[in-house]
């Protein structure tokens, strides 16, 4: 079961990497940034860490520095969330950055 989730994963990851679009956002100072390609919704105990983890191997991807970044849309502005937890993802890279 576990060998089965790891290659669903790679396969899953590699398509996202290799088919990338972004929401493109302007940040002041720093030039165009991409927003998450994926939102992975956390609750304890539930695996997302390990997720995370796992996911950190695939040299596309990048995760944010804070490990689970609050972000609600009806408190958090995008383009700020972006601007401050982006990993420094581009449109013009090959790479996609998730947040859990």
């Amino acid at each position: 079961r576990g060998t089965a989730m790891r290659l669903y994963l790679a396969h899953a990851l590699s398509a996202l990497a290799s088919a990338k679009r972004c929401d493109v956002f302007t940040v002041p100072g720093v030039g165009e940034r991409c927003g998450p390609a994926l939102f992975l919704p956390a609750f304890g105990k539930c695996g997302t860490n390990a997720i995370r983890e796992y996911t950190s191997l695939h040299p596309m991807i990048r995760w944010p520095r804070t490990p689970e970044p609050w972000f609600d849309p009806k408190d958090v502005n995008p383009l700020d969330f972006v601007s401050s937890e982006n990993p420094g993802v581009t449109p013009q890279d090959e790479l996609v950055w998730m947040v859990k």
